[in-house]
C-alpha cells in the first residue's frame, strides 16, 4: 500500500516534469505583427553548454531570436567550442546584433550563422539535426527552405567566412 503510494508520486512527479520541460521548450510560437508563426526549436540548445559534442566544427556561430512578452525581441549568441555550442555573453551578444543588424530586430533573420568554409555545412548539419527536411545537398545552393524558413548563403572569399540567414519567407532581411 505504501509503495503504491510513493510509485504513484514518482510517476506524477515524472509527469509534471517532463510535461514543464515540453511546455517550457515548445515555446517556440512567434507572434509578429499579429500573425502566429512557428519556428521548430528543437535543435535551439536552451542550456548554457550543450551536452552534445561534435568535435568536427572548430569554429562556427549562430545568433537566434529570443521572443518575449510584450512583443520585445532580443538575441541569443551562441558558438561551437571544443565541439559544443555554448551560449554567449548577453552584452557581448547585443553588441553583435548592434553591429551586424544596427540592432534593429526586422533586419535579424530568425537564426544567422556564420563559420569559415570547412565548418559551416557541419554547424548546418549539427543544428538542423533534427530537421527532416534539412538535406546537405540543399547547401551546393544559394538559397533552400528548411521547414518554414527560407536560408540564404553569403559567401566572403576574402575572409574564407560563409554566413548563412534563415529567415521566413515573407520577411524582409
Amino acid at each position: 500500500m505504501i509503495g503504491d503510494l510513493f510509485s504513484t508520486k514518482k510517476l506524477v512527479t515524472s509527469i509534471l516534469g517532463i510535461g514543464g520541460v515540453l511546455g517550457g521548450g515548445g515555446y517556440g510560437a512567434v507572434n509578429y505583427l499579429g500573425n502566429q508563426k512557428l519556428l521548430d526549436v528543437s535543435s535551439f540548445d536552451t542550456e548554457n553548454i550543450s551536452e552534445k559534442v561534435n568535435e568536427k566544427i572548430t569554429f562556427a556561430e549562430y545568433i537566434t531570436k529570443d521572443y518575449l512578452s510584450g512583443g520585445k525581441i532580443n538575441g541569443i549568441c551562441k558558438k561551437w567550442k571544443g565541439g559544443r555550442v555554448v551560449i554567449e555573453n548577453q552584452d557581448e551578444c547585443e553588441k553583435k546584433i548592434k553591429e551586424k543588424w544596427d540592432g534593429k530586430t526586422n533586419k535579424q533573420p530568425e537564426v544567422w550563422f556564420n563559420a569559415d568554409s570547412k565548418n559551416i555545412l557541419e554547424a548546418l548539419k549539427d543544428h538542423f539535426s533534427e530537421n527532416t527536411s534539412f538535406e546537405e545537398s540543399m547547401f551546393s545552393e544559394n538559397q533552400w527552405k528548411v521547414s518554414e524558413l527560407t536560408c540564404r548563403k553569403t559567401t566572403h572569399s576574402d575572409k574564407d567566412q560563409i554566413e548563412v540567414s534563415c529567415a521566413f519567407e515573407d520577411k524582409e532581411e
